[in-house]
């Protein structure tokens, strides 16, 4: 059967972009035996132009191979992918080449995603050289532009980046991001690197930008905190799939689902006083083996709320008060309706996420 495309709203639109029962899988070994090990197990999610979707969790639960996957630097194992209602899954060479330039990526780290032995306008101009075969004084100008765009001298051309700071650099690497006008940007912990001052800053610049050109973010990020100021929908992974997805501030405020709530509960509050009256959720043990076999919730080994139907039963996913949806079996006790659609990406009716228009992203950031 033809997948359907992953549609957001009543007219049908299709989603600027989308992911379809995406997976990710890695070839390893085990005690001498060659097994398979899912880093992303059929997770589907979807994104409307201008909106930023989170995607948190703990270290090793597939954000960042996610992240990879969905721009298909790493090849999947199953599933479907789109980009403007166009699906490029099973695209190559030339054909994927165009479509990349619509979805770009800034990682982690600023000193290793750079290379220190080219100039400034060799680097950001690359992405300029293979798309839009721009050289000479034509690219140098271009580049300049961008840097003016991300807070940088447009002087700075012909510095190599060993003589800026980290904060710097990542606005190189935002700037070489945002070169061929893509419409979605992937950061995968693009501010974990820095100082909380130069984050900030950094946060302001990728808000500015995001009103300015009306980008789409897939914000990769452990940091609650920073998700819950920056993003429009916030996902939460555990061991490679989505556990919870929904507004941030519904998630913040009111998480359904344990996984949830416990990370929740190891964020820093800075006012003391109500840091101490805080309860603090402790997990009990270490997540499964990514590579065992685990039957009913994969959560329930350290789940506090743990019943005997989640060892034999793995949950679906169930609608949430107040938008989106989680995948635990106390969800539908709590007064929860009937389940949300399971064979495509759910709607924007089942995952209700705040305006995404410039006015709307103006309003959310200056809070």
């Amino acid at each position: 059967m033809t997948p359907r495309t992953p549609i957001l709203d009543e007219d049908d639109a299709p989603a600027l972009f989308a992911a379809q029962d995406l997976s990710v899988v890695f070839d390893t070994r085990r005690h001498g035996k060659r097994t398979r090990l899912r880093a992303v197990d059929d997770v589907s999610f979807a994104l409307r132009q201008g909106e930023t979707l989170a995607v948190v969790g703990e270290s090793g639960s597939g954000k960042s191979t996610l992240a990879r996957g969905a721009l298909r630097l790493l090849p999947s194992a199953g599933g479907h992918l789109y980009l403007r209602g166009k699906e490029i899954t099973g695209l190559r060479g030339r054909a994927l080449r165009e479509q990349r330039r619509g979805m770009q990526m800034v990682f982690q780290d600023p000193y290793s995603s750079l290379d220190p032995s080219s100039t400034v306008v060799n680097l950001v101009g690359e992405p300029l050289t293979v798309h839009d075969r721009l050289t000479g004084h034509a690219r140098r100008r271009r580049v300049a532009e961008l840097l003016d765009q991300v807070g940088l001298p447009p002087s700075a051309v012909d510095r190599y980046v060993h003589e800026f700071s980290g904060g710097q650099r990542q606005r190189i690497a935002i700037a070489r991001a945002i070169a061929i006008d893509p419409a979605l940007v992937v950061l995968d912990e693009a501010v974990s690197a820095l100082d909380v001052s130069t984050q900030n800053q950094i946060l302001e610049l990728l808000a500015e930008l995001q009103r300015r050109k009306d980008l789409s973010y897939l914000f990769i990020s452990h940091n609650l905190a920073v998700v819950r100021w920056v993003a429009d929908r916030t996902a939460v992974m555990y061991l490679g799939r989505f556990v919870e997805v929904g507004p941030s501030e519904r998630v913040h405020h009111h998480p359904a689902h344990p996984y949830t709530r416990a990370l929740l509960s190891a964020m820093p509050v800075p006012d003391p006083v109500v840091q101490k009256q805080r309860r603090r959720i402790v997990l009990a043990g270490d997540p499964p083996d990514p590579l065992d076999v685990v039957t009913g919730c994969p959560f329930r080994t350290r789940c506090p709320d743990a019943m005997d139907v989640c060892a034999v039963q793995a949950p679906e996913p169930a609608p949430v008060e107040g938008g989106g949806w989680a995948a635990c079996h106390l969800v539908p006790l709590t007064g929860a309706a009937s389940r949300p659609r399971t064979d495509v990406t759910p709607t924007m009716e089942e995952i209700p996420c705040r305006p995404a228009s410039p006015a709307a992203s103006s309003t959310t950031r200056s809070t």
